[in-house]
């Protein structure tokens, strides 16, 4: 279900805690990322630096698909998901949609405080863009998640910038969560 330097997939009120992966690199379809690909419970006190992170395309059945879901602690939350005291630093995140600094896709039962960002680089592949978009935003790309998230004043954005296909997208971490 995910792709991770250390835990691929994981459910039912999982915890990691103060974990720190450094000079890593992980390619898969979808859910990649560092700590926890597919991930429910708690993750505190964890370090990812250096790391470089690649959800790439599939084509099958004559269409495309995936290329989505990326992040540096985790790629996506299935069901309560706490991140706190979390940092990521020095990292490449490439992808087709939903990729974050911290996670790539939560959702509303997830808590994500106190956790920093810092010189982060997205590359957004539309290369095959099999879902029309026109539009960053709809790409769902933020510096600290790339869906299901709203700011919250506890986490910090240092350096954040967004490239596609077609240039600079955002070089200003105040544009982003």
């Amino acid at each position: 279900n995910g792709a991770a330097v250390l835990l691929g997939s994981s459910q039912f009120g999982s915890t990691i805690d103060n974990v720190t992966i450094k000079n890593a690199s992980v390619a898969g379809n979808r859910r990649v990322a560092a700590i926890a690909g597919y991930f429910a419970g708690t993750i505190t006190n964890c370090t990812v630096e250096s790391v470089d992170l690649s959800a790439r395309f599939d084509y099958s059945a004559n269409s495309y698909d995936n290329g989505d879901k990326a992040g540096s602690i985790i790629a996506y939350a299935n069901g309560a998901v706490t991140i706190e005291n979390c940092s990521a630093t020095t990292m490449f995140i490439e992808g087709y949609r939903d990729m974050g600094g911290i996670a790539g896709c939560l959702n509303s039962s997830c808590v994500v405080t106190n956790n920093s960002v810092e010189d982060i680089m997205f590359l957004v592949d539309s290369s095959c863009n099999y879902k029309g978009y026109t539009t960053y935003t709809q790409h769902n790309v933020g510096a600290i998640a790339g869906r299901g998230f709203t700011a919250d004043a506890t986490n910090y954005v240092g350096k954040v910038i967004i490239y596609s296909d077609y240039g600079t997208i955002v070089n200003n971490a105040e544009d982003l969560n």
